[in-house]
């Protein structure tokens, strides 16, 4: 059984949540957009069962010597612009911090976006004109089912794909539809299962997510609005990125 947080442990993963979703004091925030912080909506305790439940052994103790790491440098009692400092200082000493400080930072941003709250919302969808899902999807099984592998594997196909994402996932479905067989390598979890008909080949090492604290204090990364409501990263501006 895998033992609890403890208690420096704990307190300093809620901070690191605080540092990457802060509460931004504005005059105009009628939907309290900027002030609401990652611990007003349980980001730090959703964190924890992540680490608890979800990562393998070798990660989550990677993950809890980076935040006891924040604790020996004295993240604790500090304000906002200087544990933004610790936290890239930290990041900096080795490329296994700074993608510990990346998992994190990416985790705590999703949950505090997406995550709902019991009423089936989260108070950031607001401001976004988001009306919320109008029901659960369905327990549909996956399309897809991915192949781990415990050792050698030889897998024969007429393209392989690196990386499923916005390109590679896109480009595998095309060429399944065309009638090739197509195998995609991943290192990230499989997400819904959503890239049929292509088959997958999913590695047990999560791909370090990309960066997103800006290196300036006080910037946010801004999301521009396309047609139909998609978001996609977009420019840093100042502070939080403002609604559309």
């Amino acid at each position: 059984m895998t033992a609890p947080l403890t208690v420096l442990q704990r307190e300093t993963l809620s901070l690191l949540a605080d540092t990457f979703v802060a509460s931004v004091p504005r005059d105009d925030d009628p939907d309290g957009f900027f002030a609401r912080k990652a611990s007003d909506l349980g980001v730090p305790a959703a964190l924890e069962q992540y680490l608890l439940e979800k990562l393998p052994e070798e990660q989550r103790a990677g993950l809890l010597s980076l935040i006891e790491t924040m604790a020996a440098v004295g993240l604790k009692n500090q304000p906002l612009a200087t544990r933004e400092v610790i936290v890239k200082v930290v990041a900096g000493i080795a490329p296994e911090a700074r993608a510990g400080v990346d998992a994190l930072r990416m985790l705590a941003i999703m949950l505090a976006y997406g995550t709902p709250d019991e009423t089936g919302r989260n108070p950031f969808w607001a401001t976004w004109g988001y009306p919320a899902p109008v029901s659960a999807p369905p327990p549909t099984p996956k399309p897809i089912t991915p192949l781990v592998p415990d050792g050698d594997t030889t897998l024969t196909a007429d393209v392989v794909i690196v990386g499923s994402g916005s390109g590679g996932g896109v480009i595998a479905g095309e060429l399944a539809a065309a009638g090739h067989d197509v195998v995609v390598l991943e290192m990230g979890l499989l997400q819904r299962g959503r890239l049929q008909p292509v088959r997958a080949l999913g590695l047990r090492e999560p791909l370090p997510p990309r960066r997103l604290l800006p290196e300036r204090r006080g910037q946010r990364l801004a999301h521009r609005r396309l047609g139909a409501g998609r978001w996609q990263p977009g420019q840093l501006v100042e502070q939080r990125a403002a609604p559309p």
